[in-house]
């Protein structure tokens, strides 16, 4: 009956030891939530049946286009565009966003974020046509040139046909000596001319290349800076998904309005002081 006693004391030591007994009496969602708490966010919403916490530590680890599908689904579009917006579908996100209706808890930050969206979107379409512009401008300088290259090549044809034409009268009056020696030094001129037309479109070809390489590279590093501040302006608005998820960005959208509001009232101060 003792050595019964202590074997019992013994094995419920060793399983408070191993943590059996934090587990054995809680939920699946309880579970998932200490995953949770320690920040073990694809563990976690493996774990969860509630599938709001479930879409919540999806978004925490990353995987936005699950926590999209899921908000959808439970009908919550504020955190389902947000979600959106973290993947940059933009126009599915303002979608979301407008879906919010007026009155609910959300509305005033759907409201802000959406004018962030918009924002975003301009931007985007204003370098699009930025780039566009460059192109315009670059087309046009390039047949431009062509223009004035073919005007000279043009040129240059009538007046090697006038000397053609020239050469030929004078090598009728002449002897066949002359003639041949005349034919010669043609032929050599007009090797020469080859040679240097030859030459001269390398280099415009050349410059033509310099030219689009230098665009193509200041095309890809504008792109590459507006993708980093787009980034981080998407990080900083939607940094994460709160507890509740519905009220991940009200207290940074508080700092913000309080920032505009007390930089009205010193403007309003510094008019008053003018007056005086």
């Amino acid at each position: 009956m003792r050595l019964l006693i202590l074997l019992l004391l013994f094995n419920t030591a060793w399983a408070k030891n191993l943590g059996v007994f934090d587990t054995i009496w809680q939920t699946q969602d309880q579970v998932a939530k200490q995953h949770y708490d320690k920040k073990n966010y694809s563990q976690s919403a493996e774990l969860f049946e509630n599938k709001t916490w479930q879409a919540n530590a999806l978004y925490r680890a990353g995987k936005f286009a699950e926590a999209a599908e899921i908000f959808k689904n439970l009908a919550q579009p504020y955190n389902q565009a947000n979600a959106l917006a973290k993947q940059e579908k933009y126009h599915e996100a303002i979608k979301a966003y407008q879906k919010v209706a007026k009155g609910e808890q959300n509305y005033n930050d759907a409201q802000y974020n959406l004018n962030i969206v918009k924002k975003i979107i301009e931007q985007q379409k204003q370098q699009k046509q930025q780039s566009k512009d460059q192109k315009d401008d670059k087309d046009g300088k390039k047949d431009k040139e062509e223009k004035e290259n073919k005007e000279g090549k043009e040129d240059k044809k009538s007046s090697d046909k006038k000397n053609k034409d020239k050469n030929k009268e004078s090598k009728e009056n002449k002897e066949n000596k002359d003639e041949e020696n005349k034919e010669n030094k043609e032929g050599k001129k007009d090797k020469e001319n080859k040679e240097g037309k030859k030459d001269k479109e390398n280099k415009e070809s050349k410059k033509d290349k310099e030219d689009e390489d230098k665009d193509k590279k200041d095309k890809e590093k504008q792109k590459t800076i507006q993708r980093q501040i787009d980034k981080q302006h998407l990080e900083q608005i939607f940094k994460k998904v709160k507890t509740q998820p519905v009220n991940f960005l009200r207290k940074k959208f508080e700092v913000e309005r309080q920032s505009r509001k007390e930089k009205n009232s010193k403007l309003i101060n510094n008019q008053k002081q003018t007056s005086w």
